[in-house]
């Protein structure tokens, strides 16, 4: 379960902001939040949606996030030699060049304890690396215990049992990743919230949609027990698809013709890519009359439909395993009844009972007319003179006369741009070039085809 995650000087955000899942005290809360197992005061939101103008930051949000899960599931592994790329520091100041990229995350673990996580890192190498463990006693009195401290190749285990010393690492390589592949307890645990817990999935549309609908069809082909695409059927019927089921094969490779100059490697490649073949079945007619049923390939399903199925086995699976989720731009090609009931999933304790968190990104304010959200889940990204990204909470912002009893009065504040967040358009001028440039180039005699 997060808990709060901060980014300092990563791509558009130079100065430290801080993302928090920690409710504020709002009074009779529609959404109500998660509780922690082992920490009674401690509560969670399950849910946040994060709004901005194109180029904002939105994704850049979302995409630190990816790199701290990144670097520590595949850091143990690194060669000496090997870059930390994901040390995107902000470009338009000369000063931030020479600045460490700083990640901070507060978590709960699988095993239900609390944990604090900073990384500060350059190009080249880990330049600090903390970890802290959050003790309830019985009388329950929490006490902060810090399992190790790192400066550079510097490393002090004031709290951190089981293998430690021995546990060897290169200054580009996380501590943290390597106490997982050398089997130490606790670091194993921590370890498996980023790789089995955390998730974060951002593409382009087109990556998205066919990324989404290859994990589907690769989810249902392996795991052959699961309930799981039985259910996805069941939604696809009941959600007005026209879709009755999915049918998942895999693709006969012998079939798929390739140049005679293309390599064994790029075969593979391609064909990892096409390996499974989805198709959606249909009631057939005559006329009026049902006669059995037909397919379609995937393909021909609408943006909307073919995500949704993508999104399906992974925000049910999330529900399962109590995971959280980042999303970026998760309702772009659905409706927003369709994706308004995705997110609800997460916010009834009843289809929620293990604490799963979603977190997306998106343009769509109609969200705000649906009582999904309270104001301290409601974020903007916006930038300002400097060209920084800052991030803040709907409510953060104070003397707006807003009640979190009603977002009617949000929608109608942020459509306005009196909370910032909104692209400013400058329709005028711009209604002004165009029709200039359409004046001018109806003036000008066409050239003759």
């Amino acid at each position: 379960m997060l808990i709060e995650f901060a980014v300092t000087n990563f791509r558009s955000f130079r100065e430290r902001q801080v993302f928090s899942l920690l409710p504020t005290n709002i009074k009779e809360r529609g959404v109500l939040p998660l509780k922690a197992v082992n920490y009674p005061k401690l509560q969670v939101l399950c849910s946040a949606v994060i709004y901005g103008p194109n180029n904002a930051g939105k994704s850049n949000f979302i995409r630190a996030v990816g790199a701290l899960n990144w670097l520590v599931e595949n850091s143990g592994q690194f060669n000496s030699n090997k870059k930390l790329v994901a040390n995107e520091f902000f470009l338009f100041d000369t000063l931030t060049k020479n600045q460490p990229t700083t990640f901070e995350i507060d978590f709960i673990a699988p095993n239900d304890k609390r944990y604090s996580y900073t990384l500060s890192f350059n190009s080249t190498e880990v330049l600090k690396e903390e970890l802290y463990r959050y003790d309830v006693s019985n009388m329950g009195k929490i006490t902060v215990k810090t399992l190790y401290e790192r400066d550079k190749q510097n490393i002090k285990f004031p709290a951190l049992k089981g293998n430690r010393e021995g546990i060897n690492f290169e200054p580009n390589q996380l501590f943290l990743s390597r106490g997982d592949i050398e089997g130490n307890k606790e670091l194993k645990t921590v370890y498996s919230f980023f790789a089995n817990h955390l998730f974060v999935y951002q593409f382009s549309e087109t990556e998205y949609t066919g990324f989404l609908t290859r994990s589907y069809a690769k989810f249902s082909s392996e795991n052959e027990n699961s309930k799981i695409p039985e259910l996805i059927e069941h939604i696809l019927r009941e959600t007005d698809t026209g879709i009755l089921g999915i049918e998942s094969n895999l693709v006969d490779q012998s079939k798929v013709q390739f140049p005679d100059n293309v390599s064994q490697e790029i075969k593979d490649k391609v064909f990892e890519q096409l390996k499974y073949e989805l198709r959606t079945r249909h009631k057939l007619f005559e006329g009026d009359d049902e006669i059995g049923e037909d397919t379609l390939p995937l393909s021909e399903q609408s943006t909307g439909t073919r995500k949704l199925l993508g999104l399906a086995p992974m925000l049910i699976s999330a529900l399962e395993d109590g995971d959280t989720l980042f999303i970026d731009e998760m309702n772009t090609g659905m409706h927003t009844e369709m994706s308004s009931w995705l997110i609800d999933l997460f916010n009834n304790p009843e289809t929620n009972p293990n604490n799963a968190q979603l977190i997306i990104t998106t343009h769509d304010i109609i969200l705000l007319h649906k009582d999904l959200y309270e104001r301290d889940q409601m974020f903007i990204v916006d930038k300002n003179k400097n060209g920084t990204s800052q991030l803040y909470s709907f409510a953060d912002i104070k003397g707006q006369g807003l009640r979190s009893s009603n977002n009617n009065r949000l929608f109608d504040y942020y459509e306005t741009g009196r909370l910032g967040g909104v692209p400013h358009i400058k329709k005028a001028y711009l209604q002004h070039v165009i029709m200039q440039f359409l004046n001018d180039a109806k003036a000008q005699p066409k050239e003759q085809a």
